[in-house]
C-alpha cells in the first residue's frame, strides 16, 4: 500500500510539470500586448511597455518565466495580476463564497440527483422516467456557462424571480441557483448512474427471493 501510494505520488509530479507548463505556454502565446491598452483611448509609451515587461518577467524566455512562476507559486507567492492587485488576497476574498458554493452545488447533486434517480430506477419506464432521461440528457449536453445564461437571462432579467448578479457576500439563498448552475452535469450523471444501478439490482436474483419471501 505504502509503495502503491508513493508510485502515485511520484506520478503526480510529471503530470503536474507538464499540465502547469502547457497552460502557461498557451496563455503566453496569447496574441497581444496586455499592457497596450492600460493607458485607455491613446496608446502607451514605449518605455512604460517596457518597463512593465520587464517588472513581470516579460522580456525573458518563456521557460524562465515558467520555472520563477513555479518557484514562488510553490512558496505560496501567486503573484500580482497585471494591475497591481495581489492574486492572493483575491482569492481570500473570494474563498469563503467558493466554498459555499461548492457546498450548496454537492448538496444539489445529492438531493435531487439521488432523489431522481431512486426514484426512476424503482418505478421503471414511464412518464417521469422518459422526463428525467430527457432532463439530464439536455444538461449534460449543454455547456456550464450555457446553462447559467440561461437561467440568468430568464429567471434575472425577464421573470425577476432572483437577482441577476450575486452579491459581494453571497448568502446561501443567493447561492441556490448558481449551485444549481456548477452541479447540473454532475447531477444529471448521478441520476443517471443511481437509476441505472436500482434497475440492474431490482433484477437481480437475491433480489427477487426476497419479494417472494414477502
Amino acid at each position: 500500500m505504502g509503495r502503491y501510494v508513493l508510485r502515485r505520488l511520484l506520478q503526480f509530479v510529471p503530470v503536474f510539470l507538464g499540465t502547469t507548463f502547457l497552460v502557461y505556454v498557451l496563455v503566453w502565446a496569447v496574441p497581444g500586448d496586455p499592457f497596450a491598452g492600460m493607458c485607455g483611448d491613446r496608446a502607451c509609451p514605449a518605455e512604460f511597455v517596457e518597463a512593465m515587461r520587464t517588472k513581470f518577467g516579460l522580456d525573458q524566455p518563456v521557460v524562465v518565466q515558467y520555472f520563477e512562476y513555479l518557484g514562488r507559486f510553490l512558496t505560496g507567492d501567486f503573484g500580482q495580476t497585471y494591475n497591481n492587485l495581489s492574486i492572493g488576497e483575491q482569492i481570500g476574498n473570494s474563498y469563503p463564497i467558493t466554498v459555499r458554493l461548492a457546498l450548496v452545488a454537492l448538496a444539489i447533486q445529492i438531493v435531487i440527483g439521488g432523489t431522481a434517480g431512486v426514484l426512476t430506477g424503482l418505478r421503471g419506464r414511464g412518464y417521469l422516467d422518459n422526463l428525467v432521461l430527457v432532463a439530464t440528457l439536455f444538461l449534460i449536453s449543454l455547456p456550464v456557462f450555457v446553462t447559467g445564461s440561461i437561467l440568468q437571462l430568464v429567471l434575472g432579467v425577464d421573470w425577476g424571480i432572483i437577482d441577476p448578479t450575486v452579491s459581494a457576500d453571497a448568502t446561501w439563498g443567493e447561492l441556490i441557483v448558481p449551485g444549481f448552475v456548477v452541479g447540473s452535469v454532475s447531477m444529471a450523471y448521478v441520476t443517471r448512474l443511481t437509476r441505472a444501478s436500482i434497475s440492474e439490482n431490482r433484477r437481480a436474483d437475491f433480489v427477487r427471493t426476497a419479494i417472494a419471501k414477502g
